[in-house]
């Protein structure tokens, strides 16, 4: 095909805001680690592998049993969450693994990360905050039940995005985030105390150069049931579409998407 027109298909698929189809390598928690958690081997997320491979096609999700430095080389996107099951979380992050974490994100990866409420396991609030503590955040409490979600800024990313526009989320029994550092965005509140329940710090908010960090006070939605209907996968798609191409070192951008959050 002539250059010149393989350049104008790929600007037309920029225009409509569909981020182009290519691969990168995951790394998740494994299932001895990770349990419920594990984005490479847990039931719970089987919908959410269908999308990543029907979405990214090419892309590699590896499962490991300890964040270090050489498991993330090469590596695009972190993915771990602290529930192993509905009443047991993961071992606490390491202080190796917070420090590899966080260079990771410093030299231009993604991070994803889900917490958990204060009182589904004893050792709830160190294991959560273990996740978070490197980039200034915490998160406390316990919402009974299914709760749902507002969003401040409903038609800005991620809730809308190459993938589409995520319509409603919730999840059962959460806790919120009670610290957030200023160059933090809420993506979603609870809809019954107004805390925030999904953040991100975006590109560059820890240094030139930084990567993404999007961060989530509850599994319940990857927990028993496991991700259902359409909202939470259309979320997590479009988060994965600002993922770098391998070796770019630059961030996909997504035309025509508003980018404008809340701050707190």
């Amino acid at each position: 095909m002539h250059f010149s027109k393989l350049l104008g298909l790929v600007c037309a698929g920029l225009a409509l805001g569909v981020a182009p189809a290519r691969g990168f390598e995951i790394v998740s928690w494994n299932a001895t680690r990770g349990g419920v958690s594990s984005l490479s081997d847990s039931t719970a997320y089987s919908s959410t592998r269908t999308m990543i491979s029907t979405d990214f096609p090419g892309t590699t999700i590896v499962g490991v049993p300890t964040i270090t430095t050489a498991a993330l080389s090469g590596t695009s996107v972190v993915w771990i969450g602290s529930g192993f099951g509905d009443s047991s979380a993961t071992t606490a992050l390491s202080s190796s693994e917070q420090s590899a974490l966080l260079a990771f994100v410093l030299g231009g990866g993604t991070a994803v990360l889900f917490g958990e409420n204060d009182t589904f396991d004893p050792n709830a609030p160190t294991v959560n905050n273990s996740y978070y503590s490197a980039f200034g955040a915490h998160t406390t409490g316990t919402l009974l039940g299914g709760q749902a979600y507002t969003f401040p800024s409903p038609g800005s990313f991620p809730l809308t995005g190459p993938f589409g526009t995520v319509g409603s989320l919730s999840s059962s029994y959460p806790g919120w985030f009670d610290v957030l550092p200023a160059s933090a965005s809420v993506v979603a509140d609870l809809s019954a105390n107004g805390h925030p329940v999904i953040t991100t710090l975006g590109p560059g908010a820890l240094g030139t150069g930084s990567g993404p960090v999007w961060m989530f006070s509850d599994t319940g939605a990857q927990s028993a049931g496991g991700v259902t209907g359409t909202g939470w996968n259309t979320l997590y798609a479009n988060i994965l579409s600002q993922v770098p191409e391998p070796g770019s070192g630059g961030v996909l951008l997504v035309i025509g998407t508003s980018v404008v959050l809340r701050r707190r």
